[in-house]
């Protein structure tokens, strides 16, 4: 398994098209050579919701500064790919993607006052049977719920923030700046195994 996760790391030397341009993106963006698209008026307030939620809208589409967002490292997955195990004893992406649905919404009950995500199997359903279509229904779920959880934190109480979502939970603030986290994290996840996907290809 260390082997496989160092052939991983050496792969990542080779960068493809589609790197360099995302890494173009990111440089600009870091130089504020491109505006944001959240752009606002000078001297207008920004609330702290919008800011959380314009952060994980970042890290979900495009923009962020640590890497490819979630929907940009599933561009040109495919349901063969999701479903791989290129990594003994790894997730697949399939089982990452879902985690990162059951994540989005055990989140939106909680916004709700729900008591949800008490048991570790709640945060990992099982994969379907791979196919395209049962792959296209996952990324759409992912796409959808996330919506709803941007617009969610964007109208949610500001004053309520440091209050707990659910009273055996933590505070509201830190559920939705650990939403933005917990992406970021399997989004690098998701990068690692389409390298050693591509790699387990190339030397078969």
């Amino acid at each position: 398994m260390i082997a496989d996760f160092r052939a991983v790391i050496l792969a990542q030397t080779k960068s493809t098209k589609t790197d360099r341009k995302l890494d173009r993106h990111r440089i600009a963006v870091f130089n504020g050579e491109e505006s944001s698209k959240q752009g606002r008026q000078e001297g207008e307030t920004v609330h702290e919701v919008e800011r959380i939620a314009d952060q994980a809208q970042k890290m979900f589409e495009g923009g962020a500064w640590h890497g490819p967002s979630v929907l940009e490292v599933l561009a040109d997955v495919d349901a063969n790919m999701a479903a791989t195990h290129p990594i003994a004893g790894a997730h697949s992406i399939w089982e990452l993607v879902l985690h990162l649905v059951a994540t989005q919404a055990i989140l939106l009950r909680r916004i709700r006052g729900e008591s949800a995500g008490l048991k570790t199997e709640d945060f990992w359903p099982a994969v379907p049977p791979p196919t395209e279509s049962a792959w296209a229904d996952t990324v759409a779920r992912l796409e959808q719920q996330e919506a709803e959880l941007r617009h969610a934190i964007r109208v949610f109480p500001e004053e309520r923030l440091d209050d707990r979502l659910t009273a055996e939970g933590s505070s509201a603030y830190n559920n939705f700046h650990g939403h933005v986290q917990h992406s970021a994290y399997h989004a690098g996840q998701i990068s690692l195994l389409k390298k050693a996907t591509c790699l387990k290809r190339d030397t078969q």
